[in-house]
């Protein structure tokens, strides 16, 4: 059964950023990083636990064809995404938090964000 995927809004800020300097440089790549993202989406949706840990409590995932690492968590049948940051920059200690509130839904193909309401 696939997990639901859950993205924190520094991730998607981080993949759209990086898809606006790609097309800035040449159109369509901006895509193709989106299409990879996509495949490593789906990868994780039937994979859960399928990526070693990383700092303990997360799971990181560096793509193939862009220097673009993944960094999520898997927890009860939920996939969250908690950044996508360039490989030649050092995540920080303490960037992922523990829970993702009011966190969006981000799915690929199509590409849409499905907000979800705040937790009173």
């Amino acid at each position: 059964m696939s997990a639901t995927v859950v993205w924190r809004g520094e991730a998607i800020r981080d993949v759209q950023e990086a898809f606006d300097w790609y097309e800035a440089q040449a159109k369509g790549t901006g895509e193709r990083l989106l299409i990879e993202i996509g495949e490593f989406v789906e990868f994780i949706r039937d994979h859960p636990r399928g990526l070693p840990k990383w700092r303990s409590r997360y799971r990181k995932m560096t793509l193939k064809r862009f220097p673009y690492q993944l960094i999520y968590r898997s927890e009860k049948g939920t996939i969250i995404v908690y950044s996508v940051f360039h490989s030649s920059r050092n995540l920080p200690m303490g960037t992922a938090p523990l829970t993702p509130i009011s966190a969006p839904q981000f799915d690929l193909v199509p590409l849409r964000i499905v907000h979800h309401a705040k937790r009173p």
